[in-house]
């Protein structure tokens, strides 16, 4: 399983590294703060999906209502009948 790309085994080498430069009292504060960010970047990331499917969900909902009441008009239209050729009443 990946995160963010990244397998298991890179992100053994990530904590390693992160130990070795942050050291062991303050990476928990470290590793908690990134973890916020990223917390903050994901909730911003759903808000900027939700700004734009709500207007598109908006307008396909909109197209729909469309169809349909054309799909209504069209049952219940008088059809045509063969005997006028489709040309409807004619006055001379």
């Amino acid at each position: 399983m990946d995160l963010f790309g990244i397998g298991w085994t890179e992100m053994l080498v990530i904590g390693i590294v992160a130990l070795i430069v942050v050291g062991p009292d303050r990476l928990p504060v470290v590793a908690r703060n990134i973890g916020r960010v990223i917390g903050y970047f994901s909730q911003q990331w759903r808000n900027i999906q939700q700004q734009i499917r709500e207007p598109i969900e908006g307008e396909v909902k909109s197209i729909k209502e469309g169809i349909q009441d054309v799909k209504d008009e069209v049952s219940g239209a008088k059809p045509v009948s063969k005997q006028s050729g489709g040309q409807g009443s004619k006055q001379h």
